[in-house]
């Protein structure tokens, strides 16, 4: 019974994170010539890696998410993670569909925002989860500090 119950946790949580990754794919349209105009910093990584550190946060969230699902812990730690994926369709609507920089970096900063209390929260409620989750942590606060960057840059 363990078994379907992990089962079942893992599908709804993959089901979510296809969800957020197959919107987020819908806005990912980079304007070449935009982007080139960009002023971006020496540590920007490139777009394998970020796709890469994008594809191993997917695989991760699904995890903290099924445990939580099997676990039944729907608090508040899983309605913030429920909000992070919406606010990274939103960032990457912003930055990269609308190309509007400053709107993004506020965006991210809710993410980060977000992340730290996820960490703190699954950490006083399962510290396995939280040491699942601490690498999406470390790149979302990555990501916000390269948006501000970029933003101050141009």
């Amino acid at each position: 019974m363990r078994f379907y119950k992990w089962l079942i946790g893992l599908v709804t949580a993959i089901f979510y994170t296809l969800i957020i990754a197959w919107f987020s794919s819908f806005f990912f349209k980079i304007d070449v010539n935009w982007f080139n105009l960009l002023n971006k910093p020496s540590f920007m990584p490139n777009i394998f890696v970020y796709e890469l550190c994008e594809t191993i946060s997917y695989v991760l969230i699904s995890i903290v998410l099924a445990r939580l699902i099997v676990n039944r812990k729907f608090g508040l730690q899983f309605i913030f993670i429920i909000l992070d994926g919406v606010f990274s369709i939103l960032f990457i609507m912003t930055f990269f569909y609308f190309q509007q920089i400053y709107i993004a970096t506020a965006i991210i900063a809710i993410i980060f925002a977000l992340s730290i209390t996820i960490s703190v929260l699954l950490f006083m409620r399962d510290s396995l989860c939280a040491i699942v989750y601490f690498p999406i942590a470390l790149w979302h606060s990555f990501l916000f500090i390269l948006a501000f960057v970029i933003a101050l840059h141009n």
